[in-house]
């Protein structure tokens, strides 16, 4: 998404019956009342990635949490930086939950620490990335690591 025009006609227009979405890569355009709005009204999802959201924080996951909990079985937040570690262990209380992505934000030993708390939960397990990142400065023409042009 590339302007908060673009999330507002989201928060518009997507249906209640919604099942998956996925708004990784949306970077500072997507805010916590946004989420609100979205989780709100698509109740019913099974799958949500927010991953690079960067102005997502605490009360986003709290937010998921409320109106997701019967549903959804599969979370990536991966660098959401402004969400607290321990906000993750939040995501114990959802029953349906099965798979959580949170790559780039913890450490690997307290990744460790936060798996065990959360027994139930395929942590990082998913390493699929289905969004695309431009490189810079050395790795400008590469895209996941795979040389672009010559």
């Amino acid at each position: 998404l590339r302007a908060t025009g673009d999330i507002q006609m989201v928060r518009r227009n997507v249906t209640a019956d919604l099942i998956k979405l996925g708004l990784a890569g949306s970077r500072d355009k997507l805010l916590d009342d946004d989420v609100y709005e979205l989780v709100n009204r698509c109740n019913r999802l099974l799958e949500l990635d927010l991953s690079d959201a960067s102005a997502v924080s605490n009360k986003a996951v709290t937010h998921i949490v409320q109106h997701l909990s019967g549903t959804l079985r599969k979370l990536s937040l991966s660098r959401c930086f402004d969400i607290h570690p321990a906000k993750f262990l939040e995501v114990n209380t959802m029953p349906q939950l099965k798979n959580l992505n949170i790559f780039g934000m913890l450490v690997p030993y307290k990744l460790e620490i936060l798996k065990k708390q959360l027994p139930h939960l395929s942590v990082n397990e998913d390493h699929l990335c289905y969004i695309a990142r431009s490189a810079t400065g050395d790795k400008k023409n590469q895209l996941w690591d795979v040389r672009l042009w010559q």
